[in-house]
């Protein structure tokens, strides 16, 4: 399969992340190409599409319109700096991550505790990393979120 690495466009932290996944696809036995549109697969850093990210938008829609597919690599939220998210056409809740029945192998490597969903309080907090885009998605939803309770949430963007 051949891979097209938009590494131009990612953060300035993304460097080794791009080296460490292309390494990954070459010993797996795949073709790497850079900036090519016309690759199976399109490997860019974060759906954002802002700032440095910008230039990742077209690429973005001109696989996933052609049927093709993206992988999206981003900063790690669990360990920032050692961890790292990759996705397929998305990150976060918007990407595919595969089989959802997987072990609790990496939870118990990583040492996280998954405590219950919360049902009492008074509001939910959302807390976003970049004003601008976090502004965007939660005026978005803020007419479609739904808490099992009803509870409102009040987004925090500073």
């Amino acid at each position: 399969m051949r891979f097209s690495l938009f590494k131009q466009y990612g953060a300035m932290n993304s460097k080794p992340v791009f080296e460490a996944f292309e390494h990954s696809l070459r010993n797996a036995g795949h073709l790497i190409e850079e900036d090519s549109m016309h690759s199976d697969v399109a490997v860019i850093w974060s759906v954002l599409f802002n700032g440095r990210m910008t230039g990742n938008k077209p690429i973005y829609d001109y696989y996933t319109k052609t049927g093709r597919k993206v992988i999206v690599l981003e900063v790690g939220g669990i360990q920032r700096g050692s961890t790292w998210k990759v996705g397929l056409n998305g990150i976060n809740r918007d990407a595919y991550w595969g089989d959802s029945n997987n072990n609790d192998s990496r939870k118990r490597v990583l040492g996280l505790e998954v405590k219950p969903w919360r049902t009492q309080g008074e509001y939910i907090l959302i807390c976003g990393q970049h004003d601008i885009p976090v502004i965007v998605i939660l005026k978005g939803i803020q007419y479609s979120v739904r808490t099992p309770t009803g509870t409102p949430f009040w987004p925090q963007t500073s």
